[in-house]
Order: C-alpha cells, then sequence, then structure tokens
C-alpha cells in the first residue's frame, strides 16, 4: 500500500489512554506537530496522527497508518525537555 510522505515540524510522541493499569503494548501512541506540504491541511496546521506503527530516529521517520511522517528539525519545546529529565539521548538516536 502506498503511503503519501509528509514532513512534520515541532513534533511529539503522545500517547493514549495512558494508565499505570495498562500494559505497555495496549497504549496508543501518535505523532503529533504542524505539517509541512499536507495534501489535506494548510501550510503549520496542527495534526495529530493516527496510531504509530515505526519509529526510526536516525532516518528522522515515523510511520502510521496512512501516512509516512518525516522529522523536521528540533521536537516540540516540552517533548525536548521530557526526554531530557528522562535522559532519553535523542541527539545520539537521530545520528
Amino acid at each position: 500500500m502506498y503511503k503519501k510522505e509528509v514532513r512534520i515540524k515541532e513534533w511529539a510522541v503522545i500517547t493514549d489512554n495512558d494508565s499505570i493499569y495498562q500494559a505497555p503494548e495496549q497504549i496508543t501512541r501518535r505523532l503529533k506537530g504542524k505539517v509541512i506540504d499536507h495534501p489535506s491541511f494548510p501550510e503549520g496546521h496542527n495534526i495529530v496522527s493516527s496510531r504509530i506503527h515505526e519509529i526510526d530516529l536516525s532516518l528522522r521517520r515515523v510511520e502510521t497508518n496512512n501516512t509516512i511522517y518525516l522529522l523536521e528539525g528540533e521536537p516540540e519545546v516540552e517533548y525536548a525537555k521530557y526526554l531530557e529529565e528522562t535522559e532519553y539521548n535523542l541527539k545520539a538516536k537521530m545520528n
């Protein structure tokens, strides 16, 4: 199946139904951010994607049900701060 590629900036990974009682595999992860050159939304429109199927930070690529998102620039400020606080080395993963 062909999936459109869309660039996204000021991005972050978010979760649905995040509960301490929920198994990790049941948590739905989504991508949010401002899209660039999206066929259905104006430039800079804030979106929340469908469920994430695959994240490849070394390629700066996130695949969802219908779209392949190409990560542009740095993540959203609050998300970057969260990653820093949890000591997740995003820069190493993206190189």
